[in-house]
């Protein structure tokens, strides 16, 4: 049977924060979990500390979109700062 996909904890306050920015933001999760657009278009990939799998299938997929984030200079964030740091917006307040 499938699972669903588990998407990280910090991605649901990532999204919400750029979208007061202005941001318009679509959840992907492959190849990698948001597409962007503020001011142009940014790929961010979301981690918490808690993501790392002990699944294997799920392990090779964490490693597939670390290795596109690689190749293809894509942000990984960790908070709703870092999101917003990587698309060039600040905090409102």
């Amino acid at each position: 049977m499938r699972r669903a996909s588990k998407t990280d904890a910090s991605q649901k306050a990532i999204v919400a924060a750029l979208r007061a920015a202005g941001a318009f933001v679509w959840v992907l999760g492959r190849p990698v979990d948001l597409l962007v657009f503020y001011r142009r278009w940014h790929l961010l990939e979301c981690k918490s500390a808690a993501s790392i799998s002990h699944h294997a299938k799920a392990r090779k997929a964490q490693e597939e979109q670390t290795t596109f984030c690689k190749t293809f200079g894509v942000p990984i964030v960790h908070d709703a700062d870092e999101a917003l740091r990587a698309v060039g917006a600040t905090h409102a307040g």
